[in-house]
């Protein structure tokens, strides 16, 4: 997203050619173009890791390529983590050091988001086996909204660390796997556009390893709070939801869905909607009911299911889900089709 408008980004080629391709589409057509040649990256011309990117909004409506990488261990040794910045006709980047962290290849997980509104980015980075858990907010130009926070206080060990991004900024998300293989702890954080903490919860989820679930949820965000989904080895689905204004700690509402459709993608007034394959083979998107999972239908996609003989290279995403109002993608070999569609 990209407040009202749509960004869409290529960037295959960040290390090997060091550019990066931005447009911004409205459902007027293609607003902006942008080509950004990366200067500053490699340092010495060593590359390390690459951390996170993300797309920000500038004051005039263009793009800005954000990216989070270690930089050279030669240059950069104070602060082997950093953000650089280009924006379009810039020819150097903007540079700020995000935080002094230890990086191992192993367990270190870093991610990074951009808001709806495209106004903040967050990036977060922390080892799974103790260090601290950290979280900085971006505004454009790569200045720092407010120091790095520590998240406290984060389940160890601690995994599949997830950013959801809100309107105005974005969600942590991180899990705990309990002794006992029966429970899984689930850690939430928003912070606002200002940097602070919002939200601040966690919560104990029946899905152990002793259950089947053993992969990472798929978590959400939506006018409600916050929806995480698991799913088993048996194809059984949970869907955990953390409301906003809740009591930390506080148990979530629980939906099982015995057979699973999908990847959970949105929460409509009273559904829950998945990217999901139909028995036919046909990639769309499915809609169960709180109340009764089991009566899940097909979203009718026009464009998708007969408007073009091209086949479908990528299957539909949902961009926005909100009330009953969708905002989906899917890709045809030559065309990008972003289309909103109102469910009755």
């Amino acid at each position: 997203m990209f407040g009202d408008r749509f960004a869409l980004v290529a960037s295959d080629s960040v290390i090997q050619d060091r550019v990066a391709d931005v447009a911004v589409a409205s459902w007027q057509g293609v607003d902006v173009t942008e080509h950004f040649v990366l200067s500053g990256l490699c340092p010495d011309d060593r590359c390390r890791n690459l951390h996170g990117s993300a797309v920000l909004a500038t004051d005039d409506g263009h793009a800005e390529f954000l990216l989070a990488e270690q930089g050279s261990s030669l240059s950069m040794a104070e602060y082997p983590l950093r953000l650089l910045a280009w924006r379009g006709g810039s020819a150097e980047a903007a540079i700020s050091p995000l935080f002094d962290s230890r990086v191992n290849a192993i367990t270190t997980r870093s991610d990074m988001k951009a808001s709806r509104n495209a106004a903040r980015a967050l990036f977060a980075s922390g080892n799974t086996d103790g260090s601290p858990l950290r979280v900085i907010e971006i505004a454009p130009g790569a200045a720092i909204v407010r120091a790095a926070t520590p998240l406290e206080p984060v389940p160890i060990p601690w995994d599949c660390l997830d950013l959801i991004p809100t309107e105005e900024a974005g969600a942590i998300s991180v899990i705990s796997r309990r002794d006992g293989g029966r429970e899984t702890e689930w850690k939430l954080w928003e912070l606002d556009a200002a940097g602070n903490t919002v939200l601040d919860t966690g919560a104990m989820v029946p899905v152990g390893n002793e259950l089947g679930y053993t992969n990472c949820p798929r978590v959400i965000e939506s006018s409600e709070g916050f929806h995480a989904q698991w799913v088993n080895t048996e194809h059984a689905s949970v869907i955990a939801t953390i409301s906003r204004g809740v009591v930390p700690g506080a148990a979530p509402a629980l939906v099982d869905v015995s057979a699973n459709p999908g990847n959970l993608a949105g929460a409509l007034d009273g559904e829950f909607l998945f990217e999901a394959t139909l028995d036919d083979g046909q990639r769309s998107l499915v809609r169960l009911t709180r109340d009764d999972p089991g009566s899940g239908t097909p979203a009718e996609l026009p464009l998708l299911s007969g408007s073009s003989s091209e086949p479908v290279l990528a299957p539909p995403r949902v961009l926005r889900a909100a009330g009953q109002s969708l905002q989906v993608t899917y890709e045809f070999e030559t065309t990008r089709v972003i289309e909103e569609l109102h469910c009755k």
